[in-house]
């Protein structure tokens, strides 16, 4: 008996009736707050990642154990301990340009006998400790 789908190109079936893909997972069964594109996601520890994995890897390693977390230099405030050239230094002073629309902030740190200043855009990722 011959195969009635021999010949035929398999693009041209139809689709299957129903929900097909992540809509035919039942709703209960996935976990709540997540959609299907962020399930590979939720097992990284670190969410959201990132945006400077290298220098957050660094920051880590500093801290001995420590929580560290980004903040855009424009949340940066005096007394937080921010990762800077291979050390924590403390924000002593936040200056950010008087212009109407300022784009940049700049920080004065201090600590383990440096004082430096650090230029960072208004979005730049800096680690502080938590």
């Amino acid at each position: 008996m011959a195969n009635a789908t021999w010949g035929r190109s398999l693009a041209t079936t139809t689709a299957p009736a129903g929900p097909v893909g992540d809509e035919s997972i039942p709703r209960a069964a996935q976990p709540p707050g997540l959609v299907p594109s962020e399930l590979p996601r939720a097992g990284c520890p670190i969410n959201p990642r990132p945006r400077n994995m290298p220098e957050f890897r660094a920051a880590c390693a500093v801290a001995l154990g420590a929580p560290v977390k980004e903040y855009p230099a424009c949340q940066v405030m005096p007394g937080m301990q921010v990762y800077h050239n291979g050390r924590f230094l403390e924000v002593t002073q936040t200056l950010r340009e008087p212009h109407h629309f300022p784009v940049h902030v700049e920080l004065w740190l201090e600590g383990h006998g440096i004082v430096s200043a650090r230029v960072a855009d208004l979005e730049a990722p800096l680690y502080c400790l938590a």
